[in-house]
Formats: C-alpha cells, structure tokens, sequence
C-alpha cells in the first residue's frame, strides 16, 4: 500500500510506507502515525484506526478512529468534531487516507 509520491491531499500531501502515514500540511507541519484496519459493524466496511507517533517514532498514545457512518467517513479527532459542525468539513486524517486510498471514497472496502 506504499505510495511512491505523495497524494496530494486537500491542504497538504500525504504518503504511506508500510504501516506509517505522514501528513504535511500546506503550513509545513508533519505528523506521522501508524495505521491499522479495524473490523466494523456488520453491514459496514472496516474502519481506520490511527496512532500519532512521536519524532523518534514512539506511540504518543494519541489514538483517532475512522470509521463509517450516516454514508461518509468520520474521524473522532477535535478538528473533525470542529469542522463537521461548522462547516460540514472532513478533517486532514480522513483527507490524507483518501488521497493514500487507506480508505475507499465510497465506503465501500
């Protein structure tokens, strides 16, 4: 699932190696987490569980889960939170693992 250049992704790029996606933003900030399929709900496709890692690659113990519901993918992050209900806005997790195809447009895995 490694991208060899990075997918642009809204506001940013993002590429996966192996198990690790790294996020820039237009703003030059990087995050780097390591990610996991996670098994959903009967009916529904598998969702995405991210790990922020540190720097050094350590589990900063900051965990955001993707999943699916009410027809879209929704990350459990405070700027995903801030951004559905101002604006109706995806955050850079659920943008970046798009544009990486870590998850399918659709929903459908």
């Amino acid at each position: 699932m490694d991208t060899e250049e990075p997918a642009k992704a809204p506001h940013g790029t993002a590429r996966v190696t192996g198990h690790i996606l790294k996020i820039v933003t237009e703003k030059g900030t990087t995050a780097t987490y390591r990610w996991y399929r996670v098994k959903g709900m009967p009916g529904t496709p598998w969702n995405l569980r991210l790990i922020k890692l540190e720097k050094d690659g350590l589990d900063t113990r900051t965990i955001y889960d993707i999943e699916w519901r009410h027809g879209a993918w929704h990350c459990d992050c405070p700027d995903a939170i801030r951004r559905r209900e101002a604006h109706g806005q995806s955050c850079k997790h659920v943008l970046a693992a798009k544009a990486t195809k870590l998850l399918p447009k659709g929903g459908r895995a």
